[in-house]
């Protein structure tokens, strides 16, 4: 009688410990395995928090990081080949993103990296007015690729395994995945599960390519963009705000950050992304920001401007291309009035 019940358990159990086996072997979001090339071989988009903190604290007892480019992954528009241009020759650059990355995911990060002995001599801090300030701490989003990297926010391992693993059994993603691991064929019904895309991540500074995207461009601008019209919205000429979001809790991260950047010495520079919706930040969150790190490091590229009026400075509606984080960059190192003056704003 127990043999039959224990047979009948196993047979009822076997599809459900098949998965388990495909998910610990093959580690659809590359967590349980350590890679040297974390966008090797990507079929999934892994967690950029635990990508980033994982390569960061693989190579920075050897590569001695002192360069830190912090933020979302918008952060894609900044090149560290471009900004090593702007820094001595001393400067070993480092991208520390997250996805939707939050104050309070920056504010950690900058204080890790502080509390790990490196030095934080040179610093870009990139704000996005429509997710920096969205929530107060941790999660954003839920989701195992929107979690935070346990030792840098003090989170649960438990919890960090146990969503993703969460995530994994969702019907449409293992519909997504074993379709696609048995045909090697993308389609449309596996957006949002399958990378549809050819991505590749810097091993030694942790920049994000966009090989396919930016290749499309250069090969073909015009169908580029001809292809993606219902992506790129019409926007009107109305200038609008941001609500103000910045909180007392983040305000204080803000100070707390400005404090390390003082131990440190650092030279660091904030950006307010310019996103495609041509929202400006809000006048008061601007004038806080302003007013912990100084209105001369806090550089304002939101709004109505030439970066933002021109769709072939994106990728899509959401990320903007290293065209325009090098014009960024340009203008926030340039005293030259004649190259400060290549972007305009309407204010």
């Amino acid at each position: 009688m127990m043999k039959r019940f224990l047979l009948k358990a196993l047979l009822i159990s076997s599809p459900v410990l098949l998965l388990l086996a495909i998910f610990f072997v093959a580690d659809p979001f590359k967590i349980i395995y350590s890679y040297s090339d974390y966008s090797s071989n990507m079929v999934t988009m892994p967690n950029r928090d635990f990508v980033s903190t994982t390569m960061f604290d693989r190579n920075q007892n050897k590569l001695h990081y002192n360069a830190f480019i912090f933020g979302s992954s918008r952060t894609v528009g900044y090149k560290t080949t471009t900004w090593n241009k702007y820094l001595p020759a001393s400067a070993k650059p480092f991208v520390f993103d997250a996805f939707v990355e939050s104050i309070f995911g920056i504010y950690t990060k900058v204080s890790y990296v502080d509390k790990s002995g490196a030095d934080l001599k040179y610093c870009l801090v990139i704000i996005d007015p429509d997710c920096t300030f969205f929530r107060e701490t941790g999660e954003q989003h839920k989701g195992h690729m929107h979690m935070k990297h346990p030792k840098v926010a003090g989170t649960s391992w438990f919890n960090f395994y146990a969503t993703s693993l969460k995530d994994y059994f969702d019907f449409n993603f293992l519909k997504s995945y074993l379709t696609f691991e048995v045909s090697k064929k993308y389609s449309s019904s596996m957006e949002g599960y399958i990378l549809d895309e050819s991505i590749k991540y810097d091993t030694v500074t942790n920049d994000v390519w966009r090989v396919q995207r930016e290749q499309e461009i250069l090969k073909n601008k015009k169908k580029y963009y001809v292809d993606k019209k219902d992506v790129f919205y019409d926007r009107d000429s109305l200038l609008k705000f941001t609500d103000p979001k910045i909180s007392s809790t983040q305000k204080e991260m803000l100070r707390q950050m400005k404090k390390i950047f003082v131990k440190h010495n650092t030279q660091f520079k904030i950006i307010i992304s310019p996103l495609y919706d041509q929202k400006k930040l809000n006048i008061a969150d601007l004038k806080i920001l302003q007013n912990i790190f100084g209105s001369e490091t806090v550089n304002d590229f939101s709004g109505i401007n030439n970066i933002t009026s021109s769709k072939e400075y994106y990728y899509e509606s959401s990320h903007y291309r290293p065209v325009a984080g090098d014009t960024i960059l340009n203008i926030i190192y340039s005293t030259d009035q004649e190259k400060a003056s290549l972007i305009s704003f309407k204010n």
